[in-house]
């Protein structure tokens, strides 16, 4: 199946947002309305899908995974939609994969941004309409910072769902933003930077492929469904939350190892894990040496994760991997 590029995004076009997971959206609605102004001041008109805002205590979720794909449809057919942005991660956006007319999907394929558990989503929809997503930023935890959106993050996803040319080489952030707070009660002041370290070669080789990204729970969850990515020939960017240690980490990606996942790959890109984790450096470096068998090069340290500021990766663009990561395909036409 041919890789179909979605339409690019323009400027004062409709953005629509949907609960894919958490009821974040109906819970901080402080946090919602500042998310909604910034998309407005970047020059979009942000919509929200009928269940963006619902709550469902019990499960903490925003509805029923069949009212979810509803909202994902009515988003998607809608031509003034240009492109839809999740509002936050969570553990149920599995529950929307059997609900979601792909077909639909596939005859008005559209941009699609989220990250986290939001990757079950992006991995049903390109092996479903090989319709590329973006592993991006969400509404409430990028948009919504009370200094709006960064700007590296800003600038890496207007050239990724905005530019019809190739993103070119990945930039590092230079800072990291790790600080977590308690949406409504104590985000009134703009969360410190701190310095990062760059990018981190933790096996040398060079290689070329194309992008999966994912959070390395999320992944671990679709193993033995059907919506599990095929692995073979590409590029995996992998991340974890704040909630993931070292033992979570080195389970799962035992796992993936035990399925052949990483030999199947070309080359493995982490991205930065959190300070809350406790995966430091010398322990990633085990993790890796110890489970993830690929034959090339390994990164760490790439600017994607639950961390700001972060990348935006299309899935399915041709990346080239050595010292640094280098988009050679554009990822929207």
């Amino acid at each position: 199946m041919t890789r179909i590029l979605p339409p690019a995004l323009t400027r004062g076009a409709v953005v629509g947002i949907i609960s894919a997971s958490a009821p974040a959206a109906g819970l901080c609605p402080r946090r919602l309305a500042r998310s909604l102004a910034e998309l407005r001041r970047l020059g979009f008109e942000p919509r929200l899908a009928p269940h963006a805002t619902a709550v469902d205590h019990a499960r903490s979720r925003a509805g029923t995974g069949a009212e979810r794909a509803h909202d994902l449809h009515t988003l998607f057919t809608a031509p003034e939609v240009g492109a839809i942005v999740n509002a936050v991660g969570g553990n149920s956006a599995i529950e929307l994969l059997e609900h979601i007319d792909w077909e639909l999907i596939s005859r008005h394929p559209k941009i699609l941004v989220g990250y986290s558990d939001f990757t079950m989503v992006l991995s049903a929809m390109w092996i479903a309409t090989r319709v590329g997503g973006f592993y991006g930023p969400a509404l409430l935890p990028q948009f919504g910072e009370p200094d709006g959106l960064h700007p590296f993050t800003e600038r890496a996803l207007r050239v990724a769902v905005m530019s019809r040319s190739p993103a070119g080489p990945i930039p590092s952030s230079g800072s990291v933003i790790a600080r977590i707070v308690c949406w409504d009660a104590d985000d009134h002041s703009p969360r410190k930077a701190e310095p990062a370290r760059g990018l981190r070669v933790v096996r040398e080789g060079e290689a070329r492929g194309p992008i999966i990204a994912a959070n390395l729970e999320a992944l671990g969850r679709l193993g033995g469904t059907d919506w599990f990515p095929d692995c073979a020939g590409t590029v995996l960017f992998l991340e974890a939350s704040h909630d993931a240690g070292p033992a979570e980490v080195a389970g799962t990606c035992a796992q993936l190892r035990h399925m052949g996942v990483f030999r199947a790959c070309r080359a493995v890109v982490l991205g930065r894990f959190h300070p809350l984790s406790g995966c430091s450096e010398a322990i990633v470096d085990g993790i890796v040496s110890e489970f993830v068998d690929v034959d090339g090069p390994v990164l760490a340290n790439a600017a994607f994760g639950h961390t700001d500021p972060m990348i935006s990766l299309p899935w399915g663009a041709e990346v080239v991997v050595n010292t640094a990561l280098k988009i050679t395909q554009p990822a929207v036409h």
